[in-house]
């Protein structure tokens, strides 16, 4: 007896839906369940039962908090939710390990409201979305990299710096901008062949100096890198700067025309100070000049502005 009520009161309910309605609630790929305000079901179908491993005649009367604990957890949001959004309410769902589109709906029989959750499994779509994110997230990953060394590029520069402009900012922001000295000459003597593979072993010795939180290194170009370095003191800036020297120093990368004549960088040092107003295009533009004095010096150097001694050099 209990099945034929349930039978007329489904039926009755069927005029509720536009277009077939009866493919609707009895399609075998859609999940149906139908109940009142207070949670009472007084309909499921077999599709809904076994998304939650039970059977439909075992969820008849209960209440749905009981079996969908999604709709109890969600209730009160999807209750605000029809009554602004015209009595449809619509989410993503996950269950039992497969997604699904949930579906709420508000309808009305002698002025008593019901409630229709619908469920379509889209666990095919989603993994496919999933895939496509992932793949995403590679490409924009790659597009980050310096395609000959690996190195993030120019673009991953642009974006860190918008990311620290856009938060509170570091105590300190210090920057050092590593040039390759002669390095025109040195693929003129030795070829562009060579050239790649000197920037390879350049860029992986000061790889070793980089990580992936305080200390972010950036190809910017063929022979110009950048390091940004968050909440670190002047005097390790000056050690750190020393550091990178020496070492590619000691790669002993030689050019062509002498034993003693070697591929060395030119380091220029910035520094923010927190409370200051930090433009990144001004704080460029104080690198590239300190660089110049680098230059001038006769590379194989570091310089910073706000100290005496402006560069240190270390004998070939």
């Amino acid at each position: 007896m209990k099945n034929i009520a349930v039978d007329k009161n489904v039926m009755s309910l069927k005029s509720y839906y536009d277009e077939n309605p009866v493919a609707i609630l009895d399609n075998p790929h859609i999940g149906v369940c139908l109940f009142f305000a207070n949670g009472k079901i007084i309909y499921a179908n077999e599709k809904f039962a076994s998304i939650y491993q039970v059977s439909a005649q075992n969820i008849y009367e209960k209440r749905i908090h009981d079996i969908c604990h999604y709709t109890a957890h969600h209730f009160n949001t999807f209750l605000t939710q029809l009554e602004r959004e015209q009595h449809v309410a619509t989410q993503e769902m996950y269950a039992h390990g497969s997604y699904y589109l949930y579906k709420i709906q508000e309808k009305y029989k002698n002025h008593q409201q019901i409630l229709v959750v619908t469920l379509v499994d889209i666990t095919s779509y989603k993994r496919i979305e999933l895939v496509l994110e992932k793949n995403n997230q590679q490409l924009q990953q790659i597009r980050l990299l310096d395609r000959m060394t690996g190195l993030n590029n120019f673009t991953a520069f642009e974006h860190k710096i918008q990311e620290i402009q856009q938060h509170q900012l570091p105590q300190s922001i210090g920057m050092i901008l590593v040039d390759i000295d002669g390095f025109k000459q040195f693929n003129q003597e030795t070829g562009f062949d060579c050239g790649d593979i000197a920037i390879k072993k350049i860029s992986t010795c000061l790889d070793r100096f980089s990580d992936s939180v305080e200390q972010l290194l950036f190809h910017l170009g063929r022979d110009e890198f950048i390091f940004i370095l968050l909440n670190m003191q002047d005097w390790n800036l000056y050690t750190f700067a020393e550091q990178l020297k020496v070492e590619i120093h000691n790669l002993n990368i030689y050019f062509s025309s002498g034993v003693d004549n070697r591929l060395t960088v030119s380091l220029a040092i910035e520094k923010y100070q927190s409370g200051a107003h930090f433009d990144i295009d001004f704080f460029l533009v104080r690198l590239q000049n300190l660089m110049q004095q680098a230059k001038k010096q006769g590379g194989n150097c570091w310089i910073d502005r706000h100290i005496d001694l402006q560069y240190k050099k270390i004998d070939d």
